[in-house]
């Protein structure tokens, strides 16, 4: 593996497990998300920036590694991964379509645990955006045609007035 494609395989497998640890991260952040621990959820954010920090370091070397073996076999400056497999050696051309299918299904989990913690998110500051409202004495509470709670501001001209 000294074509440069075997450089490729192992910037590629970095990138892999760095996503799978952003991924395992993202659980982590639901199960404090319904804890409300602020704390180990600012921990946790720290970590992942860390790790994108450093797969953005690896994407720049992924990019100039792809570019070298784009001009070293002749192709296109647009090429894809799909143009480099078609010639690389068969023992990298197998591990490089193993580890792009392995990246599609990690940043596919990546992206549907990122979602559900977005849910949580909102949920957590429409609670907390109805408590403070609640303790200012501002709104009115309600139930919809859903049972959902819902928050209806009232104008209390007597309780802003005392």
């Amino acid at each position: 593996m000294d074509n440069g494609f075997g450089n490729l395989v192992r910037i590629l497998e970095e990138q892999k497990n760095i996503y799978e640890e952003l991924l395992s991260l993202g659980r982590q952040k639901q199960g404090e998300l319904l804890k409300g621990s602020v704390d180990e959820l600012d921990r946790l954010t720290r970590q992942e920036e860390a790790l994108i920090f450093r797969n953005g370091r690896l994407e720049e070397e992924r990019c100039r590694c792809a570019a070298e073996i784009i001009s070293r076999c002749g192709l296109e400056d647009n090429s894809t991964l799909k143009d480099l497999l078609k010639v690389a050696p068969e023992e990298e051309r197998r591990e490089l379509e193993r580890l792009g299918a392995s990246l599609a299904e990690t940043i596919g989990r990546m992206e549907k645990v990122n979602r559900e913690n977005m849910n949580l998110t909102r949920q957590s500051l429409r609670f907390v955006r109805f408590t403070l409202e609640t303790l200012a004495g501002e709104t009115q509470t309600t139930y919809n045609a859903d049972k959902e709670l819902k928050a209806d501001a009232v104008n209390r001209l007597l309780d802003k007035k005392v």
